[in-house]
């Protein structure tokens, strides 16, 4: 009886079925084009539908006793972000608007990944005080948070990740 948060949710063996939902998307994207641009608008509404009941279940359920949270959530949620990506694969051009931070978020996203935990640990030890009793406080941490860990993955991803990326390449 593993608890959710410490051994499911952590450990990659228990979350292959998310990573063959994207090789499955790859493979219809590649082979079967033309399923991929025909469905594209239903699978969106079925993604829509399965995530908005996915995210009911999480509210729903207790995440370390039940069965289904500890099985069913995970591939619910991977299966409809599934059904987006016939829609997001097939726009083009995006405003430039939108487009410049999306392309950077996706090139820090691994940086964040590596440092979003360690700046989560430290700014809850340096607070020492509860965050859930004033809401305001609560919101202000979270964007600080958020603010803090963008920082943190850009200067890692501009002084190392980049670096080493253009490092490998010359080779």
């Amino acid at each position: 009886q593993p608890a959710w948060d410490q051994e499911v949710r952590k450990v990659v063996a228990f979350r292959l079925d998310s990573i063959m939902f994207g090789v499955l998307g790859a493979y219809i994207a590649r082979y079967h084009a033309e399923l991929w641009r025909h469905y594209r608008t239903g699978a969106f509404a079925a993604g829509s539908a399965l995530f908005v009941f996915s995210m009911l279940l999480w509210t729903r359920l207790d995440a370390d006793r039940t069965l289904t949270m500890r099985t069913a959530w995970f591939t619910l949620t991977s299966l409809s972000v599934l059904c987006f990506f016939p829609v997001f694969s097939l726009w083009r051009r995006a405003p430039r608007l939108w487009s410049a931070p999306v392309t950077y978020l996706s090139k820090i996203s691994y940086s964040l990944y590596l440092c979003h935990f360690l700046v989560l640990s430290l700014l809850v030890r340096c607070l020492q005080q509860p965050i859930a009793e004033n809401a305001d406080f609560a919101w202000r941490v979270y964007a600080f948070y958020n603010l803090f860990s963008l920082a943190v993955a850009a200067l890692i991803y501009e002084k190392f990740e980049k670096p080493m990326t253009s490092l490998r390449d010359k080779f």
